[in-house]
């Protein structure tokens, strides 16, 4: 009950008047506290205390280091007070780099409106500071130092976020003489900056102004900028006012100095910049306008640029407005000399992740030879710059309208930016050069427009290097499955398809041979429609060649006078009577190419000339006149199935000193067969002639092996049948026959391969090369397997010889000979050249370039040759038999032997047939037995010589510089022994003796010299050979007629003798010419010797008396 008791009025007045009580006490502490602070600081502080304790707060709040020299506070009246710092200095306290300076500093601060929250600035005035500006880091770049540690996010309530405990004011802030330094470098970037303000306070400016200098090299420009702030972030609004900036005569230098240290290259380094600006609204709602203009500007060689370009005038209008989320910039008028362009950008979402723009193009206009210029020819190669260079550029390309949108992330990937972009441009004559194509580019004319989905091409035509292209058409769906529908014509010059041959993009998509053809010339016209799915087009149109040529690396041969229509389509590819020429051979083409195959049915009428160049045939085969050729090919290009022909009977063919067909003899090749990724296959050949026709296969592969295959006909090959293609020097005769097969194999490449067959030769009768006569008869058999070959001949008959025997070869890279041979007759004058044929080569030669000698030099082996009888130019033998040892060039006769003149004759020989041999056959020999008539014939009615002889000596033949007798000259020596015998009919002896027999009339005998000849006991005589000269020493005779020494020399070549001759004794001899000589025997008992010089042709010599000589004893 008491506690609900009504308060009495005298307790209602004791509630208020405490609290008033309360009230008056707080306020009265308050202000006793805040005077005594300030008093504290009026009376208790020194300035540099104050300066001291400001700057330990800024320190803690910045992360800075500031230092001063001196501080010093004077109080203008009871709550104010002009603080004064010198030499204020600001450093990074990590790096101890210097962030600025001031000279000096003056605050005038009142200390009385800080009861009302307020501090209160009556004036700051800034001396000469110097700020370090740090350069821009635009790529990359990171703060070194160490990033603070993650603090717990603490939520704030807007009056801790925008009510500060003391709200400062400016009431005039003015910076005299100030400069902007670049760290590092110590570069000067502004100077002379005067900044004043009024009014300035965290919520905005008043007014403000600043002016100041940008210095570069010997240049100046100036900056003025202005304005006011009526709204700024710091207690959570956004920036509000607006500034006026202007820059008259900025040095090109100061910015290209700026751009270096954004590791940036602007290629510009004279001239002036003028900029105004002008900006008022808030962060969010603003409006912006303003002009930058480049006077006498210069475009110096560098990186993009290789030659200097002036730039008189280049200027770009600017206005952007803001109206929250959407940004719209209009860059109305962007102009440099030769192009005039106006662009609108506008950027939607701002503060979205990923904001939409749009951009317009309102106009663009380019003079392209005033533009020229400044295009930046540096990014092209040099070949590329020289031609653009020497080309020009020139006409004009207006864009009537263009225009894209998307997200600005999107500006990044330039397949979305062609997604978006709209474009309607026109050309206008625009003549200059292709990079890449090294092709000129003339009157290009013409209208092309993107849409977001379509790409038109309305009547565009240009010229490139000398070839005509007119383009129509459209491609649309260009964001799905890409369709067309374009028209294409061009009418190239070879000379222009040469560098399209050479651009990477058409090089890739070419055969690899294509891309590499040269000496391109004629004309081309195509006429093309595409039509379809781009992926997969369908093509159809028309290639006109008009004396089209062009040559391919590796063929010897160019492809001329190409002149046909070839129409196409995406099913295939077709061309009736496409006529040319590959060298100087006529070709003619008709047929059609599709993906399920091709059917080509061609013939050429290839000239001698260019089998030559094409090294088809061997150097030894030749064919005259034109070969026609007719081919067919059929199937897919995986597996080609060809057929050919080659006719040449109207052609002359020759194949060394074998084959020679004459014109108008029948003569085909025919082949059939497939043509595959393995190689060529010939399934079916053949060799057509009169009356004959022989087959053969084979297959030549990709890795060069190859096989092939000859088979003469169940009956073989008649020689009838070969008449008419041999040589006619092998002079091969009627009524014989070939029989057999033959196969030649090669594994790779290389040049070893394997030959396998049989070859039967009944009754072959030819004239056989290096054989002076015709081989009659041939009857052989020929066998080749492996590395073996034999050669098996029955019967033979070469002039009166007839032989048999066998040969067998074993490996012919180091050929082993094993030869047998055997004689019933042999006839050495059917082996030797008859009288007056010309021999063309020397030894020498033969030994150096003939196959068969070569062969031999480097073969090893035996052989046995045995004759049963046989004969020479003069003389008859038999039972002639030779061993034969080869090895390493040398072929020795161990042992030879024959019955000859009545006697055995039988000896050693060696044949050197080395490259350098000298001296390439020797022969020793021994004769028992002899008869000297056998052994030297009287001829008619010469000299004749009877006796039994016996001989020996040795010959060898040496190759000589004279041609003469196959280069080759005899040397050698012969010693003769006669015994028992008579000499007849010998002219020089008959004009001594003629008339008396001195040695009967001695003994009472006197037989008839001329018709029993002289009888004699013994008669030897040494000779020595050399060429045709034959020295006679020591021939001695020895007779009861008369002794008889000579000496002396036959000359064979010239027939000629000249000889010494002494006869003794001369009994009688005065009795028949008395009076000539006187008394012919001498007192002391000696025989005189007469001497007789004979001399002369040797079948009727002139025999002369010399003086006597001397006197002999008679024994």
């Amino acid at each position: 009950m008491d506690n609900h008791i009504a308060r009495s009025p005298a307790n209602k007045s004791r509630l208020p008047r405490r609290v008033v009580i309360a009230v008056i006490s707080l306020v009265v502490l308050l202000v006793l506290a805040v005077t005594g602070i300030l008093l504290f600081v009026r009376f208790g502080l020194e300035g540099s205390q104050l300066v001291a304790f400001v700057n330990h707060r800024i320190e803690i709040a910045t992360g800075k280091h500031i230092t001063f020299s001196s501080a010093d506070l004077v109080w203008t009246s009871w709550d104010s007070a002009r603080i004064r710092v010198s030499n204020l200095d600001i450093r990074d306290k990590v790096e101890n780099k210097p962030l600025g300076h001031v000279g000096d500093l003056h605050v005038s601060v009142s200390l009385l409106p800080v009861l009302s929250g307020r501090l209160y600035f009556d004036e700051i005035l800034v001396d000469k500071p110097v700020i370090m500006i740090e350069p821009p880091r635009l790529f990359g770049g990171k703060d070194k130092s160490t990033p603070p540690s993650p603090q717990p996010e603490q939520k704030q309530t807007p009056a801790e976020l925008h009510a500060p405990m003391l709200y400062p004011v400016v009431k005039r802030l003015e910076i005299k003489d100030a400069r902007a330094d670049m760290a590092g470098s110590e570069r000067t970037v502004l100077s002379d900056i005067q900044i004043s303000a009024l009014d300035a306070s965290p919520r905005g400016v008043k007014t403000f102004a600043a002016v100041g200098k940008i210095p570069a090299q010997n240049k100046t420009g100036t900056f003025t900028v202005s304005g006011q702030v009526d709204e700024t972030p710091a207690f959570g609004g956004e920036f509000k006012g607006k500034v006026n900036a202007d820059i008259r005569d900025l040095p090109v230098s100061a910015v290209v100095g700026v751009l270096s240290d954004l590791q940036l290259d602007l290629p510009i380094a004279e001239g002036s910049i003028n900029l105004s600006v002008e900006i008022n609204g808030r962060t969010t709602d603003f409006y912006a306008n303003g002009e930058v203009v480049l006077l006498n500007g210069m475009i110096l060689p560098g990186h993009l640029y290789r030659q200097p370009a002036p730039i008189m005038k280049a200027s770009a209008k600017l206005t952007a407005i803001r109206e929250g989320e959407n940004l719209t910039v209009d860059l109305s008028d962007i102009s440099i000399p030769g192009m005039n362009v106006g662009i609108e950008i506008k950027i939607g979402d701002l503060s979205s992740e990923k904001p939409s723009i749009s951009i317009s193009l309102k106009k663009a206009d380019l003079d392209l030879q005033k533009l020229f210029p400044f295009l930046p020819q540096g990014l092209l190669q040099e070949e590329d710059r020289d031609r653009l260079k020497e080309a020009g550029l020139s006409g004009h390309l207006a864009v009537l309208s263009g225009a894209w949108s998307g997200r600005l992330s999107d500006l990044r990937d330039w397949r979305a930016i062609e997604s978006g972009l709209l474009l309607d441009a026109y050309m206008d004559n625009i003549s200059g050069f292709v990079p890449g194509l090294s092709l000129p580019l003339s009157d290009a004319t013409g209208r092309v427009k993107i849409s977001n989905d379509e790409m038109r091409f309305e009547g565009i035509s240009l010229t490139l290097g000398a070839s005509p292209i007119v383009l129509n058409g459209f491609v649309t769906d260009l964001r799905g499955s890409p369709r067309s529908d374009l028209f294409l014509s061009m009418i190239a010059q070879g000379d222009d398809l040469k560098p399209l041959l050479e651009c990477r993009p058409v090089v890739s998509r070419l055969p690899q041979w294509l891309s590499r053809v040269s000496d391109i010339r004629g004309g081309i016209k195509i006429d093309l429609d595409v039509k379809g799915k781009l992926s997969k087009p369908e093509l159809q149109g028309r290639l006109n060649l008009d004396d089209f040529q062009f040559r391919v690396p590796g063929f010897n041969l160019p492809v001329r006078k190409v002149t046909g229509a070839v129409r196409f389509r995406s099913t295939g590819a077709s061309f009736t009577s496409l006529k040319g020429s590959i060298g100087d051979s006529p070709v003619d083409l008709t047929g059609n190419l599709s993906p399920e195959g091709m059917a080509v049915n061609g013939d050429c009428k290839l000239a001698q000339s260019d089998l030559k160049k094409l090294n088809l045939l061997p150097s030894e085969w030749s064919v005259s006149g034109t070969v026609p050729l007719s081919m067919s090919l059929k199937g897919k290009a995986a597996a080609i199935n060809y057929s050919g022909q080659v006719d040449l009977k109207q052609n002359v063919v020759v194949i060394g000193t074998q084959i020679k067909k004459r014109s108008g003899i029948p003569m085909n090749l025919e082949a059939s067969g497939v043509w595959n990724s393995e190689g060529i296959s010939a399934e079916e050949f053949y060799l057509i002639l009169e009356n004959c026709r022989i087959s053969g296969k084979g297959f030549f592969r990709e890795d060069g092996s190859f096989s092939a295959s000859l088979n003469l006909p169940p009956k073989g090959v008649p020689t009838n049948a070969l008449m008419t293609v041999v040589h006619p020097s092998l002079e091969l005769q009627p009524g014989g026959r070939i029989e057999g097969d033959l196969t030649v194999r090669s594994p790779d490449r290389a040049k070893d391969y394997a030959v396998e067959g049989n070859l039967v030769l009944n009754h072959v009768s030819l004239h056989l090369p290096f054989f002076y006569k015709r081989t009659e008869g041939l009857t052989a058999t020929i066998r080749r397997k492996g590395k073996s070959t034999s050669f098996a001949i029955e019967r033979v008959k070469i002039g009166n010889s007839a032989i048999s025997g066998t040969f067998a070869i074993n490996d012919l890279d180091t050929p082993k000979l094993d030869v047998n041979l055997e004689s019933s007759f042999f006839d050495t004058t059917d082996f030797t050249a008859p009288p007056g044929y010309i021999v063309r080569s020397t030894w020498g030669e033969w030994l150096k370039t003939n196959r068969f000698i070569r062969f031999l030099a480097r073969s090893r082996g035996s052989a046995v040759v045995k004759i049963a009888k046989g004969k020479t130019s003069s003389q008859v033998f038999s039972d002639f038999s030779a061993s034969l040892e080869g090895n390493g060039a040398i072929i020795r006769a161990t042992s030879w032997s024959t019955n000859f003149g009545e006697g055995t004759l039988r000896g050693t020989a060696i044949f050197d047939l080395r490259e350098s041999a000298q001296v390439p056959f020797r022969l020793e020999f021994q004769g028992d037995r002899l008869r000297a008539e056998r052994l030297m014939p009287a001829e008619g009615e010469g000299l004749r010589i009877e006796g039994e002889t016996s001989l020996e000596g040795k010959l060898a033949w040496t190759l000589g510089p004279k041609r003469e007798n196959g280069g080759v000259y005899k040397t050698g020596s012969t010693e003769v022994r006669v015994l028992d015998g008579t000499i007849h009919r010998f002219q020089v002896l008959s004009k001594i003796f003629s008339l008396i027999n001195l040695g009967s009339l001695v003994r009472g005998r006197f037989p008839d010299l001329i018709s029993e000849g002289l009888p004699f006991q013994r008669m030897t005589w040494n000779m020595e050979v050399f060429d045709s000269k034959w020295k006679i020493k020591d021939l001695k005779l020895r007779s009861d007629a008369a002794r008889i020494e000579s000496s002396g020399m036959y000359f064979g070549d010239q027939g000629r003798v000249d000889f010494k001759v002494d006869v003794s004794p001369l009994v009688g001899f005065d009795t028949i010419v008395s009076g000539l000589f006187g008394n012919l025997i001498t007192k002391n008992g000696k025989i005189l010797t007469t001497t007789f010089r004979v001399r002369g042709l040797s079948d009727s010599p002139d025999v002369r008396l010399e003086p006597f000589e001397q006197f002999r004893s008679e024994q």
